[in-house]
């Protein structure tokens, strides 16, 4: 290769280490202050929301770049992770969310900001925050929150709290005095709200063992026989737990014995009071038992 091109590449490389090295610009700091300030309101935002459970919040500083879809979607997530204990009391970590972005991040089109969260009880998550540059203006693109699963513990809403916890309470009154003909009377007549599905064992699973709905009654029936060591305390606030999108359970856990069934050593009941959101509000549509002494629960 001859001298000159040596001399060349030579050129080509310096040129693209020192642009590499390059020094950032008043305007370019100028720029990332302004970014990050913009972003720090968004978190904020978004902190708002989620103490207050109301997504409507997070509107103004959302992307105009957005479908409707788009924003609905980010809106669900958002009320979803609201409503998880987990997140009650939820204050983002703005130092260390914003503290390792530097001045070339607020010269791309987007960025992405991973924000450490502390919430109730000091737990701690980290969710993702994704802004883009619209005009002069850095607005949320993208949120990834915690997803609720089935059994996580909720803090919904007080107005979701008063239209469910008088009536479960109520329901459960009826269970400790015997009437469980007053819980059937209160669920609906179709057969997804009065036959339960089995939980099937790992061998039933891998057999592909099929066994039919099993009655509510039955099991309602069957508690009638147990010999309940404690009931709940009604006047506490009763736990509500995730079950399925759009559907709360009150849990209930009350210890009990059953001799004549064999069940001779304290075991735990767990009774869950399934409350579905309709379009009239929530509405109570099954029970469900679970416990050595309920089969396939």
């Amino acid at each position: 290769m001859s001298r000159v091109k040596l001399l060349s590449l030579g050129a080509v490389f310096l040129g693209v280490a020192a642009a590499g090295c390059a020094a950032p610009t008043p305007q370019d700091l100028q720029a990332a202050d302004a970014g990050r300030q913009q972003a720090e309101r968004a978190i904020q935002a978004l902190a708002r929301a989620v103490v207050d459970k109301d997504p409507a919040l997070i509107t103004p500083f959302l992307s105009p770049r957005l479908s409707p879809r788009d924003v609905s979607l980010l809106q669900s997530r958002l009320e979803q992770a609201s409503w998880l204990e987990r997140y009650s009391g939820y204050t983002p970590d703005l130092v260390e969310a914003l503290g390792g972005t530097s001045w070339r991040d607020w010269r791309r089109p987007e960025v992405c900001l991973a924000v450490p969260v502390v919430a109730a009880y000091g737990q701690t998550s980290e969710d993702e925050l994704t802004l883009e540059k619209v005009e002069d203006e850095w607005l949320i693109k993208g949120l990834q929150m915690a997803e609720p699963r089935p059994g996580d513990l909720l803090d919904p809403p007080a107005a979701v709290r008063r239209a469910i916890e008088p009536q479960a309470r109520e329901l459960m009154a009826d269970l400790e005095g015997g009437h469980y003909s007053s819980v059937m009377y209160a669920l609906p007549k179709d057969q997804a709200s009065r036959f339960r599905p089995p939980v099937l064992s790992w061998w039933e699973r891998l057999i592909g063992s099929s066994v039919a709905g099993i009655s509510v009654l039955s099991d309602l029936e069957t508690m009638q026989e147990f010999s309940i060591l404690a009931w709940p305390d009604l006047q506490a606030v009763p736990q509500l737990v995730y079950d399925s999108p759009n559907v709360i359970a009150v849990l209930y856990e009350v210890p009990y014995v059953w001799l004549r069934g064999g069940v001779s050593e304290t075991d735990v009941l767990r009774m869950k009071l399934l409350y579905r959101k309709t379009p009239d509000g929530w509405t109570f549509f099954s029970i469900r038992l679970s416990g050595k002494a309920i089969p396939s629960s």
